[in-house]
């Protein structure tokens, strides 16, 4: 048994003193890095690939119940809900229907189209983040026959403004 390691050994010696080309070494691939952030109801995850050099961002509230994508605020309900007569108030504000909203949500490219023709919204009310700017609270009743719920917005500015100086603009790199 030694007398085979040791020629096999002479053997490897050999061909390198030839000059045959080596094997190249596999470098593992570049990791992955997050970077977390929170403040007030809501977080934001970013993770960057070292690899493709892509990015992602996760723009929610703690209870993901609410996130942010492509320049508007996604309030999450009951995935058979139809909320598609949904009401909202801004701070108190005066009810605003949440159809009225969706000539502007196409515009800015929403993804407000996620089930089928019978319940499209499958549960999510979105609402342009540009109505939301100087908002402290949203009150969202998904459904006639359901009491309201109250989302807040502690934090929600501030973790966006630290997203974009941290890369994720345009907003195509923000995901549910």
């Amino acid at each position: 048994m030694i007398a085979r390691t040791t020629w096999v050994l002479a053997c490897c010696a050999m061909l390198a003193a030839c000059g045959l080309p080596r094997l190249p070494l596999i470098a593992p691939n570049p990791p992955v890095v997050r970077h977390r952030a929170a403040a007030g109801d809501w977080r934001l995850a970013i993770a960057r690939n070292g690899f493709s050099e892509d990015i992602s961002c996760r723009l929610r509230d703690r209870k993901k119940r609410a996130f942010y994508q492509a320049r508007a605020l996604a309030f999450r309900f009951d995935d058979d809900w139809d909320v598609s007569q949904a009401v909202y108030r801004i701070d108190g504000g005066k009810p605003q229907r949440w159809r009225e909203d969706l000539p502007e949500l196409l515009r800015i490219g929403a993804p407000i189209d996620r089930g089928g023709v019978e319940n499209a919204m499958r549960g999510l009310v979105w609402i342009p983040f540009r109505r939301l700017t100087e908002a402290n609270r949203i009150a969202i009743q998904a459904r006639p026959d359901r009491p309201a719920k109250t989302f807040h917005f502690r934090g929600l500015h501030g973790l966006y403004e630290t997203a974009v100086a941290r890369g994720c603009a345009p907003d195509s790199h923000f995901v549910r």
